[in-house]
């Protein structure tokens, strides 16, 4: 009997209880970069680094780019493609060579992606 009661009470209380939390619920805001979890798209605005492995398409020193044909990057969801990358810095690009086969840095920000370290592949 004692537990019976002691149920029905927890019930009640809790009862009582869920206009509160309901309100404070409907006062919530989302999280930046909270909202798609669990294997889904994360905030497109959070940086990500990644590394990938390439071949060198193009190298354009003035304009601090290089044209990468690269294989899949796990860590942005890539398959693989060829693109061309902004290089944080131009210097990068010395000795790196069209035909080239290179490992890369990058960092991944919304739709910008800048290459922040190249090297000849060993």
């Amino acid at each position: 009997m004692f537990k019976m009661i002691s149920a029905m009470l927890t019930c009640v209380a809790l009862g009582a209880s869920l206009p509160a939390v309901a309100a404070g619920a409907a006062d919530m805001k989302p999280m930046s970069g909270m909202s798609q979890m669990g294997g889904m798209k994360t905030d497109k605005s959070a940086a990500v680094t990644a590394t990938g492995t390439g071949v060198v398409k193009a190298v354009d020193k003035q304009a601090g780019s290089v044209t990468l044909a690269h294989g899949p990057i796990n860590a942005l969801g890539w398959g693989p493609m060829t693109m061309g990358f902004k290089v944080a810095n131009a210097k990068l690009l010395s000795g790196v060579s069209v035909g080239q086969k290179v490992n890369f840095t990058l960092v991944s920000t919304g739709d910008a992606q800048t290459v922040t370290a190249i090297q000849p592949s060993k």
